[in-house]
């Protein structure tokens, strides 16, 4: 890795707290402002792009307690563009790459405050948002990503950890088989 691009946060060690619009390039030695998204988000979150920019989607606005349903797209010259908008505002929810066609976000915050259990999948190509299957589980703040089976090869998609309106501290893992999530091995 020769960089990170870190956008938006929350300081919650100043007073008043405050959300930020800005995006940071980090490397070893240093960071510098690159950009400045359209809204202040946190808890949004972000992936790169078949194009190869950093979509950054919902998240919240502390200063105002404003979740958004919208999308932004940071361009490698540090240019914000509006994307698509979500199916529903989301907060603290999780967004992967399937391939170069397709993105699935999962659970989050809804703006009434319940953490959900919902999948959407995009597909950049044809610009279109579907249904996912629900999780088991509803839950935010939570990790996802694509693993790779050892014996198999298959590609599976997994989320882990998080909140949810019962438990503070997940400790589950849940498995994309066949279009339905299973429950993993604690």
């Amino acid at each position: 890795i020769q960089a990170l691009l870190i956008c938006g946060g929350v300081n919650f060690y100043q007073y008043p707290i405050f959300t930020s619009n800005e995006c940071f390039i980090l490397d070893k030695f240093s960071s510098q402002l690159f950009a400045r998204m359209s809204k202040k988000r946190a808890l949004a979150a972000s992936l790169i792009t078949p194009e190869k920019n950093l979509w950054v989607t919902g998240g919240l606005d502390y200063d105002t307690n404003t979740p958004f349903s919208s999308t932004e797209h940071i361009l490698k010259n540090g240019e914000s563009v509006k994307g698509p908008e979500l199916p529903l505002a989301l907060v603290g929810h999780a967004v992967i790459a399937i391939n170069s066609t397709f993105s699935m976000f999962t659970g989050g915050e809804t703006p009434v405050g319940g953490s959900i259990n919902y999948t959407y999948y995009y597909d950049h190509y044809n610009q279109v948002w579907f249904d996912g299957p629900e999780l088991k589980i509803g839950r935010y703040l939570h990790g996802a990503g694509v693993v790779t089976d050892l014996i198999t090869k298959e590609r599976l998609v997994v989320v882990t950890g998080g909140s949810s309106d019962r438990d503070y501290n997940l400790q589950s893992t849940e498995i994309l088989f066949d279009g339905k999530w299973v429950l993993g091995n604690k």
